[in-house]
């Protein structure tokens, strides 16, 4: 098991982030009936106004990871907990001045979201796994790769490689942190380094990744979670709920990226505790250009 956390635990985080969209929804709506309602109270309609900016707060945020160029944001996500923080201001204010208290509770509801996502939703319940920590030997598994074929690990022994297990083309940090990889491509390729890109998604989902940034890395599928079960990385119901019909199982594999040498021994190792906070390319490049990276230690 890689999760300490009992099975209903892991089900209310999985479909939280439903429950968070579906009062930022409400806040919404009730802002803008507020707002038409609320028209010759100019302060009641301030602060209807403010209420539906923090009702906005965290979709506008989730929507702004698609643009991501970079796999990482900022621990608590500052600009949209500020943004939240002083909608309900306004909102308590001109509730105040206009004598309604409803803006204040829609904001107030709205804001706890946006702390649920940025200070809870996003930690991973992982526990680290000593096994994949530096200096080990590399971990042995089987993946499969585009055309179905199995590829092992200590199949890569003799150049360095980099292993980045992503959950899927769905999150926008996965991918994002792929981008990143894509743009070193030259710098990785210069240093005889390969590069692992491992997921559980639909075989047809890691071939559009690889269409989709045209460079020669190996791109594998983990059928079933199987190598990350068996690597201690498994996030049980770590999918969030809809994207079955997309093919999607309610398993992925805890974002984590592994730096072997050519000898087959663990220079970097990243377990992350938040799926929005992972390792730049150049850390572990440094890694492998240290001289111990070379030589078995």
């Amino acid at each position: 098991m890689s999760t300490t956390k009992p099975l209903w635990q892991r089900r209310i985080k999985r479909w939280s982030i439903v429950t968070l969209l579906a009062v930022d929804a409400a806040a919404v709506t009730a802002a803008v009936v507020g707002i038409v309602t609320a028209a010759p109270n100019l302060p009641a309609r301030l602060a209807w106004v403010a209420a539906g900016v923090a009702g906005l707060a965290l979709p506008v945020q989730l929507a702004a990871f698609l643009r991501l160029r970079r796999g990482r944001t900022g621990r608590n996500l500052p600009v949209m907990s500020a943004a939240a923080v002083i909608a309900v201001v306004v909102a308590v204010l001109g509730g105040v001045v206009g004598k309604t208290p409803w803006p204040a509770l829609a904001a107030v509801l709205a804001w706890a979201t946006t702390q649920a996502y940025a200070r809870w939703y996003t930690r991973l319940d992982r526990v680290g796994q000593d096994a994949l920590e530096v200096g080990n030997p590399m971990p042995e598994f089987e993946v499969v790769d585009l055309d179905g074929s199995v590829v092992r690990s200590l199949d890569f022994l003799g150049r360095p490689v980099v292993m980045v297990f992503i959950r899927g083309n769905w999150c926008p940090l996965c991918v994002a942190q792929v981008r990143e990889l894509a743009g070193q491509y030259r710098a990785l390729a210069d240093r005889g380094v390969q590069v692992m890109l491992i997921s559980p998604q639909p075989l047809d989902e890691t071939r559009a990744l690889a269409d989709r940034f045209g460079v020669p890395f190996r791109y594998l599928q983990d059928p079933g979670a199987q190598a990350a079960q068996q690597l201690g990385l498994r996030h049980e119901g770590g999918v969030p709920p809809g994207l079955s019909v997309l093919g999607y199982q309610p398993d992925t594999v805890f974002p984590t990226v592994i730096v072997a040498d050519a000898h087959g021994r663990i220079v970097f190792s990243d377990q992350t505790d938040d799926y929005r906070l992972r390792p730049e390319p150049a850390t572990f490049l440094a890694a492998l250009d240290t001289p111990a990276s070379w030589r078995r230690t």
